[in-house]
């Protein structure tokens, strides 16, 4: 992972004694500027959310006079996440990637269990368990009218089809067992709102998205486009932060696959170049790009997992068998990317 940027990280120890425990946490303070961030990771007994409370209080009042400058992240941890306590940046990423690299692989297209299989259960209705719901238009359409299926002529306009969250050609991985198959980024979407999402990146702002229904009428939905990014739905932005950021802290350009990066820009492939960073697209090195992050970090705040993404999430786990660290805990993000 030496493509990401070390951040100066300045540690120590404390000792604090509450009560007749003494207690020896390790305490990590990230410098940004005028900005630090505090990690507290317990070495033995659990710290009670309280002391961490005014420990924080206090280190802020140390470190800043305002405190509108000061970010603070203290994370409960279970085993499974111990390995990255107390990291941030390109080690944090390092680290979830190795627990989460290595996961079961399934087809695009199969007669055993391929990944039309696996979204008619993980986007399954809740609502209706004969139908899928759809990622950006929130439609619920019956599983049967999958695109190119036998009811295909009756859902025409109207089927749904397989989103890649993360565009196939940000990568140039196509369909191929890895990321052109992660179920974790993939999702069940209207055949004509997906193909208005296309490849753009995702960004605030546009045009009203116009949904093509069966028989040629429209009704637009809550998303927005214009010629070089996406907005999805309020209520799925979260999950649709979340699905990237997973991208690109699991595909790191090891076996085989690209190496993929969140960048601050939008970016198309009529563009050899973006003009906004400099960074060549597509295809190059094998590296893939995909922004606007601080738009998905905004999005990863202000629409945190609900229950149906964790649901949904805990589904893909049983047929992958790794996580997305980001729906565990989106808090990782900030830790990484800011």
């Amino acid at each position: 992972m030496a493509r990401r940027r070390k951040k100066t990280r300045s540690k120590f120890k404390i000792t604090l004694v509450v009560g007749s425990a003494l207690l020896v946490p390790a305490v990590s303070i990230v410098f940004f500027g005028d900005l630090f961030q505090l990690d507290i990771i317990p070495s033995s007994s659990s710290i009670s959310s309280s002391v961490s409370s005014s420990l924080s209080s206090s280190l802020s009042s140390s470190f800043s006079t305002d405190s509108s400058y000061i970010s603070s992240t203290v994370l409960e941890l279970p085993v499974f996440y111990s390995s990255v306590a107390a990291l941030t940046g390109e080690d944090l990423a390092a680290a979830l990637n190795d627990l989460i690299d290595f996961h079961t692989t399934y087809p695009y297209t199969a007669t055993g269990t391929d990944v039309w299989d696996i979204l008619r259960d993980v986007d399954e209705d809740p609502d209706n368990t004969n139908n899928v719901l759809t990622l950006y238009s929130g439609k619920s359409i019956p599983k049967d009218y999958q695109d190119g299926g036998a009811f295909n002529s009756q859902c025409a306009n109207d089927c749904w089809n397989r989103e890649h969250v993360w565009s196939k050609s940000h990568g140039d991985f196509g369909e191929t067992q890895g990321p052109g198959t992660d179920i974790h980024h993939m999702h069940a979407e209207d055949e004509s709102v997906n193909s208005t999402k296309n490849n753009l990146d995702f960004d605030n702002g546009g045009d009203i998205v116009s949904d093509l229904l069966f028989g040629g009428s429209r009704v637009d939905i809550d998303a927005r486009y214009d010629s070089d990014s996406f907005e999805p739905p309020a209520n799925r932005k979260g999950d649709v932060a979340r699905m990237i950021m997973y991208m690109a802290v699991r595909y790191d350009g090891t076996e085989g696959y690209p190496d993929l990066q969140l960048v601050e820009a939008v970016l198309t492939d009529s563009l050899a170049v973006n003009s906004e960073t400099g960074l060549t697209y597509g295809g190059v090195e094998g590296f893939g790009y995909y922004g606007r992050l601080s738009t998905l970090l905004t999005w990863n705040e202000l629409d945190p997992p609900d229950a149906y993404e964790i649901a949904r999430h805990e589904k893909i786990v049983g047929y992958q068998g790794n996580r997305n660290p980001f729906v565990d805990y989106y808090e990782f993000a900030r830790l990484i990317w800011q």
